[in-house]
């Protein structure tokens, strides 16, 4: 009766934010690393709805929830949401480089750094194409492997680290040694402040199937922010002759088929309440579906389902 209650009370000025009750203003937005499909330049806007979520979430249920992000990538959107309204942050990923390097920043971050110096001094077009190849392999420590996937993920083309992506230190004139310096800057730099953003935000790592991941995390008050892998119907490419098609794959360590975000969604649509922000064909979904709103609406359904088209 309590929580219904509080149902009944809960208006449309709750959920939007009314009279600065659950306005989120990010001065300055929190950086992890450049990845392919990242939310760098939407944190704002996303992490305003899940702030909401949370206010939401504890004005009903009288509880903190514990946030979870099955896809994390960069884990920008982690990264900046207000901490002090989870009791913690999860972040998961399928890609064992990812998972290998937020367990060492939050762990091990100066022998990272020292890492990264390391491999800096004969990095090289060869050894990027080297590094990339051994990063998901089994017979690789983990601090070298967190290390090396910051190396090609920066020194790559797209900020990816898939085994196609190019190395693109050299491009264009490019000062390759300069280019290098730049990097081990950029990890003396985001690494310490990464490491006590995790202390801080009591932030868990997990490197698992998002299946797996929603198990064993079952019985938490949570709320989760989805944005898996885009699908290849999603993407276009030219060739060098000019012509558009969809790539076969995408670009990611882990990738997603269409027919895997059906899954996905089918999943974890029963959840009270999921943040979602990945693009996909309209065809995939009913349009008349309510579940699947529109994310520049921002129209909260029953169970506070959000959709990005």
């Amino acid at each position: 009766m309590r929580v219904q209650r509080r149902k009944n009370k809960l208006n449309k000025k709750n959920l939007k934010g009314g009279g600065g009750r659950t306005a989120t203003t990010l001065q300055k937005v929190h950086k992890t690393f450049r990845y392919f499909g990242g939310k760098n330049k939407l944190v704002t806007p996303i992490v305003d709805i899940i702030n909401k979520q949370a206010d939401a979430y504890k004005y009903l249920y009288d509880k903190t929830p514990v946030l979870i992000e099955p896809f994390c990538g960069s884990a920008v959107i982690s990264f900046n949401v207000p901490s002090h309204k989870f009791s913690k942050i999860i972040i998961n990923d399928k890609s064992r480089a990812i998972t290998s390097y937020f367990r060492c920043v939050k762990q091990n971050h100066i022998s990272l750094i020292e890492k990264i110096e390391e491999l800096s001094e004969t990095f090289c077009r060869d050894k990027f194409y080297e590094y990339r190849d051994l990063l998901e392999e089994d017979n690789v420590e983990e601090l070298t492997r967190a290390a090396m996937f910051f190396m090609v993920l920066n020194s790559s083309y797209l900020a990816r680290a898939d085994k196609g992506t190019t190395y693109a230190l050299d491009l264009d004139g490019k000062d390759e040694e300069y280019e290098i310096e730049k990097i081990v800057d950029r990890a003396k730099k985001r690494i310490p402040a990464n490491h006590f953003r995790m202390l801080n935000y009591n932030i868990v790592v997990e490197n698992m199937d998002y299946k797996n991941l929603m198990d064993k995390y079952k019985d938490e008050d949570r709320i989760i922010y989805l944005d898996p892998p885009y699908a290849p119907e999603t993407l276009q490419y030219k060739s060098s002759g000019g012509r558009s098609g969809t790539p076969k794959k995408a670009p990611y360590i882990c990738s997603f088929t269409s027919e895997d975000i059906v899954d996905c969604i089918n999943l974890l649509k029963e959840e009270k309440y999921i943040v979602c922000s990945f693009y996909d064909p309209k065809s995939l979904f009913n349009p008349e579906d309510k579940e699947y709103r529109s994310f520049d609406e921002l129209e909260r359904t029953e169970r506070g389902f959000w959709k990005e088209m």
